[in-house]
Protein backbone atom coordinates (compact mmCIF):
# COMPACT_ATOMS: atom_id res chain seq x y z
CA UNK A 1 0.00 0.00 0.00
CA UNK A 2 1.50 3.27 -0.73
CA UNK A 3 2.07 5.91 1.84
CA UNK A 4 -0.63 8.10 1.10
CA UNK A 5 -3.31 5.19 0.95
CA UNK A 6 -4.36 5.60 -2.89
CA UNK A 7 -2.74 2.91 -4.85
CA UNK A 8 -1.56 -0.95 -4.26
CA UNK A 9 1.81 -2.12 -5.48
CA UNK A 10 1.56 -5.89 -6.57
CA UNK A 11 3.38 -8.35 -8.87
CA UNK A 12 1.26 -10.61 -11.12
CA UNK A 13 2.29 -13.38 -13.07
CA UNK A 14 1.94 -13.71 -16.71
CA UNK A 15 0.61 -16.62 -18.26
CA UNK A 16 4.29 -17.78 -18.69
CA UNK A 17 4.90 -17.46 -15.22
CA UNK A 18 7.26 -13.93 -15.52
CA UNK A 19 6.13 -11.40 -12.88
CA UNK A 20 5.36 -7.54 -13.77
CA UNK A 21 4.39 -4.45 -11.46
CA UNK A 22 0.65 -3.88 -11.53
CA UNK A 23 -0.74 -0.61 -9.67
CA UNK A 24 -3.98 -0.56 -8.40
CA UNK A 25 -6.05 2.27 -7.94
CA UNK A 26 -7.89 1.44 -4.59
CA UNK A 27 -10.38 3.84 -4.33
CA UNK A 28 -11.32 3.14 -8.26
CA UNK A 29 -10.67 -0.23 -8.46
CA UNK A 30 -8.63 -0.22 -11.34
CA UNK A 31 -5.32 -2.06 -12.25
CA UNK A 32 -2.26 -0.46 -14.58
CA UNK A 33 0.36 -2.40 -16.06
CA UNK A 34 3.99 -0.67 -14.77
CA UNK A 35 6.18 -3.36 -16.26
CA UNK A 36 5.57 -5.38 -19.28
CA UNK A 37 9.15 -6.36 -19.77
CA UNK A 38 10.43 -10.07 -20.44
CA UNK A 39 11.55 -9.81 -17.24
CA UNK A 40 10.81 -10.86 -13.61
CA UNK A 41 9.89 -7.46 -12.27
CA UNK A 42 8.91 -8.13 -8.17
CA UNK A 43 9.15 -7.02 -4.62
CA UNK A 44 7.82 -3.32 -5.21
CA UNK A 45 8.83 -1.19 -2.62
CA UNK A 46 6.87 2.35 -2.37
CA UNK A 47 9.22 5.61 -1.68
CA UNK A 48 7.67 7.67 1.07
CA UNK A 49 5.63 10.17 -1.31
CA UNK A 50 4.48 7.89 -3.22
CA UNK A 51 5.63 9.12 -6.61
CA UNK A 52 8.31 6.18 -6.95
CA UNK A 53 9.04 2.62 -6.94
CA UNK A 54 12.10 0.38 -6.34
CA UNK A 55 11.80 -2.80 -7.49
CA UNK A 56 13.85 -6.19 -8.31
CA UNK A 57 14.55 -7.20 -11.98
CA UNK A 58 16.35 -9.87 -13.75
CA UNK A 59 16.32 -7.90 -16.87
CA UNK A 60 20.06 -7.80 -17.09
CA UNK A 61 20.49 -11.06 -16.16
CA UNK A 62 21.19 -10.68 -12.85
CA UNK A 63 18.76 -9.45 -10.24
CA UNK A 64 19.13 -6.08 -9.10
CA UNK A 65 17.41 -3.06 -8.55
CA UNK A 66 15.70 -0.51 -10.57
CA UNK A 67 13.82 2.75 -9.42
CA UNK A 68 10.40 4.23 -11.40
CA UNK A 69 9.51 7.66 -11.08
CA UNK A 70 5.47 7.23 -11.23
CA UNK A 71 5.49 10.81 -12.45
CA UNK A 72 6.71 10.53 -15.70
CA UNK A 73 6.46 7.58 -18.16
CA UNK A 74 10.39 7.60 -18.42
CA UNK A 75 12.15 3.81 -18.51
CA UNK A 76 13.06 2.42 -14.84
CA UNK A 77 16.63 3.32 -13.69
CA UNK A 78 19.32 0.96 -12.33
CA UNK A 79 19.98 2.11 -9.15
CA UNK A 80 23.64 3.13 -9.02
CA UNK A 81 25.68 0.95 -6.02
CA UNK A 82 22.55 -0.90 -5.18
CA UNK A 83 21.89 -2.89 -8.18
CA UNK A 84 24.41 -5.80 -8.07
CA UNK A 85 26.34 -4.46 -4.98
CA UNK A 86 26.60 -8.53 -4.76
CA UNK A 87 26.72 -9.94 -8.85
CA UNK A 88 25.13 -13.57 -9.24
CA UNK A 89 23.25 -12.67 -5.48
CA UNK A 90 19.94 -11.61 -6.12
CA UNK A 91 19.05 -7.68 -4.70
CA UNK A 92 15.80 -7.20 -2.76
CA UNK A 93 14.48 -4.18 -1.92
CA UNK A 94 12.82 -4.40 1.50
CA UNK A 95 12.11 -0.76 3.08
CA UNK A 96 12.59 2.63 2.60
CA UNK A 97 12.98 5.32 4.94
CA UNK A 98 10.56 8.11 5.62
CA UNK A 99 12.70 10.72 4.56
CA UNK A 100 13.70 9.27 1.29
CA UNK A 101 17.27 9.25 1.71
CA UNK A 102 17.84 5.57 2.37
CA UNK A 103 17.01 2.16 1.07
CA UNK A 104 16.84 -1.10 2.82
CA UNK A 105 17.80 -4.29 0.93
CA UNK A 106 18.77 -7.68 0.90
CA UNK A 107 21.01 -9.80 -0.86
CA UNK A 108 19.65 -13.12 -1.54
CA UNK A 109 22.70 -15.06 -1.34
CA UNK A 110 24.56 -17.74 0.68
CA UNK A 111 25.13 -15.22 3.10
CA UNK A 112 22.61 -13.04 3.30
CA UNK A 113 23.31 -9.51 4.20
CA UNK A 114 20.51 -6.55 4.85
CA UNK A 115 22.53 -3.04 3.00
CA UNK A 116 21.64 0.38 2.83
CA UNK A 117 22.20 2.66 -0.10
CA UNK A 118 21.74 6.23 0.13
CA UNK A 119 19.20 7.34 -2.23
CA UNK A 120 20.50 10.78 -2.85
CA UNK A 121 23.28 8.53 -5.46
CA UNK A 122 26.23 9.75 -3.21
CA UNK A 123 28.12 6.21 -2.00
CA UNK A 124 27.84 2.83 -2.12
CA UNK A 125 25.85 0.36 -0.70
CA UNK A 126 26.87 -0.17 2.79
CA UNK A 127 26.22 -3.49 4.72
CA UNK A 128 24.27 -3.24 8.01
CA UNK A 129 23.53 -6.73 8.59
CA UNK A 130 25.85 -9.09 8.27
CA UNK A 131 25.94 -12.67 9.71
CA UNK A 132 26.75 -16.57 8.93
CA UNK A 133 22.32 -16.92 9.58
CA UNK A 134 20.10 -15.49 7.46
CA UNK A 135 18.86 -12.31 7.73
CA UNK A 136 15.82 -10.90 6.03
CA UNK A 137 12.82 -8.67 5.80
CA UNK A 138 14.49 -5.42 7.35
CA UNK A 139 12.34 -2.80 8.34
CA UNK A 140 12.75 0.65 9.17
CA UNK A 141 11.70 2.59 11.92
CA UNK A 142 9.56 5.81 11.27
CA UNK A 143 12.26 7.87 12.48
CA UNK A 144 15.10 6.19 10.55
CA UNK A 145 17.21 5.23 13.56
CA UNK A 146 15.70 1.71 14.22
CA UNK A 147 15.71 -1.57 11.82
CA UNK A 148 13.72 -4.22 13.13
CA UNK A 149 14.51 -7.84 10.71
CA UNK A 150 14.06 -11.29 11.12
CA UNK A 151 17.11 -13.36 11.95
CA UNK A 152 17.56 -17.75 12.57
CA UNK A 153 20.18 -17.04 14.66
CA UNK A 154 18.56 -18.22 17.65
CA UNK A 155 17.86 -21.37 15.37
CA UNK A 156 14.34 -20.07 13.88
CA UNK A 157 12.89 -17.06 12.76
CA UNK A 158 12.97 -14.06 15.20
CA UNK A 159 12.56 -10.50 15.02
CA UNK A 160 15.41 -8.54 15.96
CA UNK A 161 15.84 -4.58 16.31
CA UNK A 162 19.49 -2.83 15.89
CA UNK A 163 20.75 1.00 15.84
CA UNK A 164 21.00 2.14 11.94
CA UNK A 165 22.98 4.83 12.58
CA UNK A 166 24.93 5.07 15.76
CA UNK A 167 26.29 2.35 17.23
CA UNK A 168 24.75 -0.37 19.86
CA UNK A 169 23.36 -3.83 20.46
CA UNK A 170 20.93 -5.36 18.71
CA UNK A 171 18.12 -6.61 20.56
CA UNK A 172 15.76 -9.80 20.22
CA UNK A 173 12.20 -8.48 20.40
CA UNK A 174 10.28 -11.71 20.01
CA UNK A 175 10.22 -14.82 22.36
CA UNK A 176 8.69 -17.47 19.93
CA UNK A 177 9.45 -17.09 16.50
CA UNK A 178 8.77 -13.74 14.79
CA UNK A 179 8.66 -13.01 10.84
CA UNK A 180 7.69 -9.49 8.91
CA UNK A 181 8.32 -6.82 11.20
CA UNK A 182 6.45 -3.61 11.26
Amino acid sequence: LSPDDKRLAVELPDPRGRFDIWIIDVIRGLASRLTSDPANDRDPVWSPHSDALVYSSDASGDQNLLRRNLLDSGPPVPLPSGSGATPSEPDVAESWSRDGNTLFFVTLGQERTVWTLNMSGEGRAEPLIKGPFLVDEPHVSPDGQWVAYVSTESGRSEIYVAPVRQRGERVRVSTNGGGQPR
